[in-house]
């Protein structure tokens, strides 16, 4: 049993900002998950082994070993302004300072990204983020070093560019799995030390929970059902259909409107091209009508986020005339209404 998938099954209840709030609680130095200061130690070490001189208030030896001597703030859904008073809100920002009454030496930026579809390739937002957080302690007349950290599913072109276009000194970009020093390999880096005996032991149910979310994190924070889907997709046509959707989406004139009949017809012929098997027309007619995004029947197909430019490919040009696609553009078609799950 997994809670993290069960949750997030069907209603997709479990999301970015929760997986930033879970993410949070990891952190905290004081919460009752058994882990101390040990994982935001983790963390910040990777900032020491880029230049020695980062943190230098709170090493010992080179590294970080011991933050149960400061006061540390965990932040989530921190909003900042812009100068120009655009608001942006930071997944999560971390405050170390000697004592409570004392202001921050240091500021942690922690951008959290749980799929490279919600990644904004310019770097605007990063950007924009960093601004604001500088912005916020000029204001209120703080000057703590501050860092910057980009996580990301795992290493990819489009997590790089956008870590490559952040203006700050200080950053680093982590991956939540499938690299050195990812998320996943902190956490079982701190269960081995426990194991041991390096570390104070950590509860069992602690453990059962953190491996929980591991778990769900090595399966790209997907659902049980979500991973039943696609697991049987990929069985049939070799990947998820969605995915063959957006390859074959790629092949359309971005200016054309096209008949749904058509757009129907051709990725059937596509999918017989590429594997070799026949598109079941149900699952077909359902994976074209959640990839509309003004299609109001797509929240039952799981769509859960606005920005969800894996799902988000076609739109009516005329929202009566649903027997016409055309390719949807976020940038461009800023007026047309996205429908998921939870819009009001």
């Amino acid at each position: 049993m997994n809670i993290f998938k069960i949750l997030s099954s069907y209603d997709g209840s479990i999301n970015e900002p929760n997986i930033s709030s879970f993410l949070s609680y990891l952190l905290s130095v004081n919460e009752d998950h058994g882990l101390s200061g040990l994982f935001l130690a983790e963390i910040l070490n990777e900032f020491i082994s880029e230049n020695i001189n980062y943190f230098k208030q709170i090493q010992n030896n080179g590294k970080i070993d011991d933050l149960t001597r400061y006061d540390i703030k965990i932040n989530p859904e921190f909003s900042v302004f812009t100068k120009s008073r655009k608001r942006r809100d930071i997944d999560i920002v971390v405050e170390i300072s000697t004592s409570k009454s004392d202001a921050p030496l240091y500021s942690i930026c922690i951008e959290n990204k749980i799929h490279d579809y919600s990644i904004d390739k310019t770097g605007g937002q990063l950007n924009e983020e960093l601004e604001g957080l500088r912005n916020y302690y000029e204001e209120n007349k703080m000057q703590p070093e501050i860092y910057f950290i980009y996580l990301t599913p795992s290493p990819s072109d489009v997590s790089e560019q956008s870590f490559d276009r952040l203006k700050c000194d200080k950053k680093i970009h982590l991956f939540w799995d499938k690299k050195d020093e990812s998320i996943v390999f902190k956490i079982l880096r701190i269960f081995e030390n426990e194991k041991n005996g390096v570390i104070d032991p950590i509860t069992n149910q602690s453990i059962f929970l953190i491996k929980s979310f591991i778990s769900f994190i090595r399966t790209g924070f997907r659902s049980y059902a979500e991973e039943k889907s696609e697991i049987m997709e990929k069985n049939d046509y070799g990947k998820p259909v969605i995915d063959h959707l957006n390859d074959f989406a790629d092949r359309l004139d971005k200016k054309e409107r096209y008949n749904l009949k058509f757009i129907r017809e051709e990725f059937s012929k596509y999918i017989k091209e590429e594997t070799g098997i026949s598109l079941r027309i149900t699952t077909r007619d359902a994976h074209i009508r959640a990839a509309t995004v003004n299609e109001k029947s797509r929240i039952h197909y799981n769509v859960t986020k606005k920005d969800d430019d894996r799902k988000n490919i076609f739109f009516y040009p005329d929202i009566r005339n649903k027997k016409e696609l055309a390719l949807y553009d976020k940038d461009v078609n800023k007026d047309v209404i996205v429908e998921y799950k939870g819009r009001k």
